[in-house]
This record gives structure tokens, C-alpha cells and sequence, in this order.
């Protein structure tokens, strides 16, 4: 009977040591899992018009990770207006132009601008909360003729930045296609 109860202990010792490391090993898993998805951040490359005013503009740039295949940026098209809805009065524009591929023209008239700055006001007018993805939107529509939609989607892209993307539907550019877009903000790649 004596020979049994260190034996036991043994056991119970044992059986603990394997629990903890167990244990250990679920963590690390966990850990590892953190640092892997937060490496897997996709950020977006600046195109050479938004990398020819990148020192000009005081906050951080976000842009989309994902752009359709049928829009680029335009050669041109960023800009730093005057804009009297935004805090400072000063915003940064971005213009999407269509590809002008065979396969792209259902996008033609697609025009797309992202806006940002460290505040913007709020839409006016009819305006809808649409929550989509990891993001809650201000939505606001307005027909603009020949069947296509003008939507704008405002929301807090970061903390202190405002973000708004326009564009005016069509075939290859829908409201779903801006909505995934605006989903997919991250910052810019530091310059090299």
C-alpha cells in the first residue's frame, strides 16, 4: 500500500506536467495565430499620383486594397481641394478612372472619387446607415439618368481620418463593388 501512494503521486505529478504543456501549446498556437493575421495586412502600393503629393498631405493616405479590374488611378487625378466640409477646410481627392479595356466598358461612365481628411461633415440630405463587412457606413444615393446611381459611403477609416468614396454605378461598378472597396481601407505603404 505504501509503494502505491508515491506512485500515485507520480501519476497526478504526471498528469498535471502534461496539462501545462498542453496548455503552453494552445497559447503559442494562439499567439502565433495573432502575429501571422496581423502580418497578412495587405497594404496598398501608392500610385505615382498619390505618391507625387504624399508630402504635401499632413495625415496618414489610406486606399483600397481592393480596386475592380476595370478602374485605375488616374495618371492626374489626386489632388488636395479646398473642400469647405472638411476640418481645416483642405481634403485630400483621389479620382478612379476606367481602363478603357474592351471589357471594361460597362465601366465608362463609372466615376469614382475617394475623399479624405481628418473630419468631414456629415452627409445631408436622405441618408442611410448600412453596416457591410467590418465597417458601418453613411449611405446616401441619388439617380443621376441613363439607369446609373450616384452613391457616396462616408465612415471613420480611422480614428482620425474621415473617408468617403462616390462613384456612379453601373454594369461593372455596382454599389456592392464601392461597398467592398471601402471595406478594404488600409494605409498606404511607407515611401521607399
Amino acid at each position: 500500500m505504501e509503494m502505491e501512494e508515491p506512485r500515485l503521486k507520480r501519476k497526478k505529478v504526471v498528469i498535471i506536467a502534461l496539462v501545462v504543456v498542453v496548455l503552453i501549446a494552445v497559447i503559442a498556437a494562439f499567439v502565433a495565430k495573432v502575429v501571422l493575421v496581423q502580418d497578412q495586412i495587405v497594404r496598398p502600393t501608392a500610385p505615382p499620383s498619390v505618391s507625387a503629393i504624399r508630402s504635401s498631405w499632413s495625415s496618414v493616405i489610406l486606399l483600397p486594397t481592393f480596386v475592380p479590374v476595370c478602374l485605375t488611378y488616374g495618371a492626374n487625378g489626386t489632388s488636395i481641394k479646398d473642400d469647405p466640409t472638411a476640418r481645416g477646410g483642405k481634403a485630400l481627392d483621389i479620382q478612379l478612372v476606367s481602363t478603357g479595356t474592351a471589357a471594361c466598358n460597362g465601366a465608362q461612365r463609372s466615376d469614382v472619387t475617394i475623399t479624405q481628411a481628418p473630419a468631414l461633415e456629415s452627409l445631408s440630405g436622405e441618408v442611410r446607415t448600412l453596416t457591410d463587412g467590418r465597417m458601418q457606413f453613411a449611405r446616401q444615393t441619388e439617380a443621376v439618368g441613363a439607369g446609373q446611381t450616384k452613391v457616396t459611403l462616408q465612415w471613420h477609416c480611422l480614428v482620425n481620418v474621415m473617408c468617403r468614396i462616390t462613384g456612379t454605378t453601373g454594369d461593372l461598378i455596382t454599389e456592392d463593388v464601392l461597398s467592398r472597396m471601402a471595406d478594404s481601407f488600409e494605409i498606404i505603404k511607407p515611401a521607399a
